[in-house]
């Protein structure tokens, strides 16, 4: 196995499931799944509004973006995502924050993008703002929105039992939506949160450099964009994460393999931070 092959090869999974574990927030009890049905079953138009999305990454669309969701995975879906990250970076970088933060954590990897589909609706659109040209507004709005929604799914429960980790997550005033100041045991917290949205756009990176040097997979529009998100988002992404979680164990493991990428790709231009 070359180095570039060992780079691309699969993370190798933790041991044990947390699908049937039970996460003990909103003053009840969930399973990831449970909280997932919690937000399909609500009567109103927000599950509908996500669903009907257009796949994650939508400035790298394929012409057949069937395909596309059929090779990446179940994070292109946009209802999926949320669950995704938690079964899969939540888990892994939760075992490095305090103990009392988990089920708050892995349940908000669920929960944190709900509002996607109802804010696009809004905005006549179909697809979510691609994250590295949000604006703070949007990014405010976002925020209030998904704690409007949540309250809605869970009502009182939401205030009580989990507001107050969600804005120490997205280090924002759950009522103004303005950046708040943070302990910094808070910020610790605050930048595992925001370290697994990057690592979730670096996995995604490494998806789609594997699907390039597969090239007998894909047709030329294919590896043409797959080629050009693996360019500009390799270096930005793994600047960042350099930055928000320098000494996590996990992100270091995400860190080397993207450096070890980027060498292989190192007569491409691989746009920095």
């Amino acid at each position: 196995m070359s180095e570039f092959e060992y780079a691309l090869r699969p993370l190798v999974a933790p041991q044990g499931s947390i699908e049937d574990e039970t996460l003990r927030v909103m003053g009840g009890e969930y399973t990831l799944e449970q909280l997932q049905e919690a937000f399909i079953a609500h009567d109103s138009s927000y599950c509908g509004s996500l669903e009907n999305m257009d796949l994650r990454w939508h400035l790298y669309r394929w012409d057949d973006e069937v395909k596309r969701q059929l090779l990446a995975g179940e994070d292109m879906d946009p209802l999926r995502h949320g669950i995704y990250q938690a079964r899969t970076i939540g888990r892994e970088l939760v075992a490095e924050l305090p103990a009392g933060a988990r089920d708050a954590f892995l349940a908000y990897h669920v929960m944190h993008d709900w509002h996607e589909g109802e804010f696009a609706r809004r905005r006549n659109e179909t697809a979510d703002v691609a994250a590295h040209i949000k604006t703070d507004d949007i990014r405010k709005q976002e925020f209030l929105l998904n704690i409007s929604i949540c309250r809605e799914i869970f009502p009182g429960a939401y205030n009580r039992h989990m507001l107050e980790w969600v804005s120490i997550f997205e280090g924002r005033d759950p009522t103004t939506g303005d950046k708040r100041n943070l302990t910094p045991a808070q910020d610790l917290v605050h930048r595992y949160f925001e370290g697994s949205e990057i690592i979730g756009y670096l996995m995604t990176v490494f998806q789609f450099a594997e699907l390039y040097a597969s090239s007998t997979r894909l047709n030329d529009q294919e590896r043409e964009t797959s080629m050009r998100l693996v360019k500009e988002n390799l270096g930005r992404n793994t600047s960042a994460l350099e930055q928000l979680l320098p000494d996590s164990r996990y992100a270091k493991r995400i860190i080397d393999r993207a450096k070890m990428i980027m060498e292989h790709f190192g007569s491409v231009r691989i746009v920095q931070a």
